[in-house]
This record gives C-alpha cells, structure tokens and sequence, in this order.
C-alpha cells in the first residue's frame, strides 16, 4: 500500500486507507445528422479527456454532486434546461479502476437533452476545455488519452438511452 494514501484511523485504532466517493454526467445528445454527442472535459491536472465529475460534499447527494461538477465543469445546468431527460445510473466499483491515489468509487448519472447546438459548454473549475464530442471519436481514444475508465463508463452508459 503506497505511503501517499489519505487514511482514517477507525475505533480499533488501526490506520485504513480512505475510499473516496465520486460521482460523474454522462450526458448524451445527437448532432444535426445523429451521430451519437458526449459532453466531455479535459482536465487541468492530466489533459485527458474525461466525464464531468469528482467528489461528493459531505452535503449533498451523489445526484446532486453529479448535477453540481457538470455546472462547475462545463456551464451546462441541467436544473434550467428543459429538454433534459435523467435515464438511470450505474456505481463503477471496481478496485483498480483508477490508476492512481486512493481507490476512488463513482457513480454515473445517464442524461440524454435534445439539443446540443443550443447548449454551448465552457471548461471551468478543473476543466480547460468542455466540449461535445461524438462517441465514435472517443472510441477510438487510446488510454493515456482519456481519464481511468470514463471510456467504459461512457460505454455502458449507453445501454439507457
């Protein structure tokens, strides 16, 4: 177990390492001639292309956090756009799903909105860049391209729409 590790010390006394919970947007629309649309960020701290999320607060729900960090991250507020649709949602738990630091837990809420054209994005917070880009175009990402598994998650995502 690296050294690097956030940790807790539990009632026993022993020191365990901290599991952090996420949460991220999947949302999906369809361009002019239907090509399947992802919002996506690139990040500040790895420039990979990754789903809008991060960490829950203490305060909120994992909806609400997913909901918050795709505002935060790219200017798209779900809560005033009315052509959104929430389609379900998925945990990704697999132990070594991220490649570094504290084993990290997400769960992914699936929107699909109608419109992408009309729903222009800005990177902001840990994005510097948000944009909308076709899924056939991020399959072909290779893995240090894109962020641990949003690759997968945007994969399976896709069942519900």
């Amino acid at each position: 177990m690296s050294n690097d590790l956030i940790k807790y010390k539990y009632t026993d006394g022993k020191e365990y390492p901290a599991i952090l919970v996420c949460a991220d947007a999947v949302v999906f629309s369809w361009d002019y001639v239907d090509n399947l649309m992802v919002c996506m960020i690139k990040r500040k701290d790895n420039g990979r292309w990754a789903l809008p999320g991060g960490f829950v607060n203490y305060n909120e729900t994992l909806y609400g956090a997913s909901i918050r960090e795709l505002l935060e991250e790219t200017g798209l507020d779900l809560c005033r756009t009315h052509d959104k649709h929430y389609r379900g949602s998925q945990l990704f738990d697999a132990p070594n799903r991220t490649k570094k630091g504290n084993r990290k837990i997400t769960t992914a809420y699936v929107f699909t909105i109608v419109s992408p054209q009309l729903m222009e994005l800005h990177g902001a917070d840990d994005a510097q860049q948000a944009k909308w880009i076709k899924w056939k175009d991020i399959k072909k990402l290779k893995t240090f391209q894109i962020h641990d598994d949003h690759k997968e998650i945007i994969e399976k995502s896709i069942q519900f729409i």
